[in-house]
């Protein structure tokens, strides 16, 4: 029958020893000799098993040595870091792999990426694309949809026009001054005026008075101050309120900018009134 020794607990810690442990656990535990020299014992044990495993590896070296690996392509020895390649390095390795590339009918280039036909051999497939700017048909390397970087830009030039173009067409908001101004034209001026209506090239306007041949644009913050946020530039909102303008002047209408930093709807509505008076009704 096997002999266990009762257990018992520590009366500094009470973690649980046996009884034949808990005279050394305390030694070592709680007395400053026993700490060091468990410490000291711990790195004399810490040394020696590195001096036996530097032993045993290098033991392993000698044996190696004694009968190494060659490289397949110099035949030289390889080192004992290197024993588990077939190489001894990357040039030994790019005479057998190029040359066996050259076999197959292909010559590595000097990035080893792109590959160049021989002689007599069929070239890679080489995707045709057509540019959506000029129409040219060329050799689509990359996934581009234009022949040169002059097209490039041009269209990206036509994107942006375009997406201009669809920002001032497709407008959700309207500010409250500018519903009460087209409500005031209409009651007082023009029964027939409308609002956001696309004037010139799909580029529309805030008010559109017929009977004066007047186009108003009520502008808010957006059009004259730095709003700082990742979907406004001041620059290229007051380029496109620019384009807009030229664009109705040269189509033969009364344009007029109204800032609502400058103007309430009251006082537009005045100087409307005296800009261009109605027929058969006086300014008031």
């Amino acid at each position: 029958m096997n002999y266990k020794s009762p257990l018992c607990s520590c009366i500094i810690c009470h973690e649980t020893k046996s009884v034949k442990g808990i005279f050394s656990h305390f030694i070592t535990k709680h007395t400053d000799e026993g700490n060091k020299r468990c410490k000291k014992n711990g790195l004399i044990g810490k040394e020696k098993s590195d001096l036996t495993k530097l032993s045993k590896k290098q033991s392993k070296v000698d044996l190696y040595k004694s009968n190494p690996l060659l490289c397949n392509s110099c035949n030289e020895p390889l080192s004992y870091a290197k024993r588990k390649n077939k190489y001894c390095g990357h040039k030994c390795a790019a005479i057998i792999t190029n040359k066996e590339r050259i076999d197959n009918g292909y010559v590595v280039s000097k990035n080893t990426k792109l590959l160049i036909s021989l002689k007599n051999k069929r070239p890679p497939f080489s995707k045709i694309g057509q540019c959506k700017v000029c129409n040219k048909f060329f050799h689509l390397l990359k996934n581009r949809k234009t022949c040169s970087d002059i097209c490039y830009k041009k269209a990206n030039i036509i994107s942006g026009q375009k997406g201009g173009k669809i920002s001032n067409t497709k407008r959700i908001k309207r500010s409250k001054d500018e519903i009460k101004l087209f409500n005031l034209c209409k009651e007082y001026i023009d029964s027939s005026t409308r609002s956001n209506y696309i004037l010139v090239d799909n580029w529309d306007v805030d008010i559109f008075i017929p009977s004066l041949n007047l186009a108003i644009m009520w502008n808010g913050p957006w059009h004259y101050k730095e709003m700082k946020l990742y979907n406004h530039s001041l620059l290229k909102v007051q380029e496109r309120d620019n384009i807009k303008i030229n664009l109705f002047r040269n189509a033969g209408f009364v344009v007029k900018v109204f800032e609502d930093r400058y103007y309430t709807p009251e006082t537009a509505l005045q100087e409307i009134k005296s800009l261009v008076a109605p027929v058969g009704i006086e300014p008031t």
